[in-house]
């Protein structure tokens, strides 16, 4: 048996809003028209300024925005990595994800919880095999896995 091909594509400090630039622009069109599986993932550059609902909302639209493109594939919501090195901004990446974790079923998008998958649960640091030195960006190892 032949094991799957996993096909990855960042964009290195891209943002939330980015998404409707990468479906209507078709940016990684080439891989992404032939994923049965879209993980969309956003880290914490957005947290500080904005409020929780807007970065849900905003989430939630890319990944519809996703599903009206790419109609053949699954669409995931990821959790947002969570700030070790803020509290406050952490307090505020917990309310996004609630929101998160709360809407994804009434738009049929999967969830890809980085809470459950790279953290411990209860513990002040992430998983060390998962993430790199600043504890907020995964390591090569957290992105392959």
């Amino acid at each position: 048996m032949e094991s799957p091909q996993f096909k990855r594509r960042f964009i290195s400090g891209g943002r939330a809003e980015y998404i409707e630039r990468v479906v209507e622009e078709n940016w990684y069109h080439d891989i992404l028209d032939q994923s049965d599986h879209i993980i969309l993932a956003f880290g914490t550059n957005n947290i500080w300024n904005t409020k929780p609902y807007q970065i849900k909302n905003l989430l939630l639209y890319g990944a519809e925005l996703m599903q009206t493109k790419y109609v053949t594939a699954k669409i995931y919501l990821a959790t947002i990595p969570r700030r070790w090195d803020r509290e406050i901004r952490d307090k505020k990446v917990g309310e996004t994800n609630l929101l998160i974790r709360k809407s994804v079923h009434k738009y049929n998008i999967g969830l890809f919880d980085i809470a459950k998958t790279f953290e411990i649960e209860g513990k002040k640091k992430p998983r060390s095999v998962y993430w790199g030195r600043d504890g907020l960006h995964l390591n090569w190892r957290g992105a392959r896995d």
